[in-house]
């Protein structure tokens, strides 16, 4: 099977053709052959969403508002990680 360059797509904007092939191909997407892409492409998600999440947080703190108590939960995401992961993965819960 070649690649289907899901990284590559993902970045040019093209996230809403990526997500749903992704989930098309279900458990698959754990066999050797696409793991590897659909890992790079869940990182770059998460990547992006930190990105947000720190402009969000320095914009908020520069307007005067009160975002300390955010820094725990921006900062600690093994709570999500947790929550999303599949048992027996990277992240879930033992």
């Amino acid at each position: 099977m070649g690649s289907p360059r899901w990284l590559e797509r993902y970045r040019e904007g093209r996230r809403e053709q990526v997500w749903p092939e992704l989930r098309q191909c279900g458990q698959r997407v754990h066999e050797p052959d696409l793991a590897a892409e659909d890992q790079t492409v869940r990182d770059e998600m998460a990547r992006r969403a930190r990105h947000n999440l720190d402009v969000v947080v320095a914009r908020l703190t520069a307007q005067g508002w009160p975002v300390g108590a955010l820094t725990p939960w921006v900062t600690d995401v093994s709570w999500f990680l947790s929550a999303v992961a599949p048992p027996g993965q990277k992240g879930s819960p033992p």
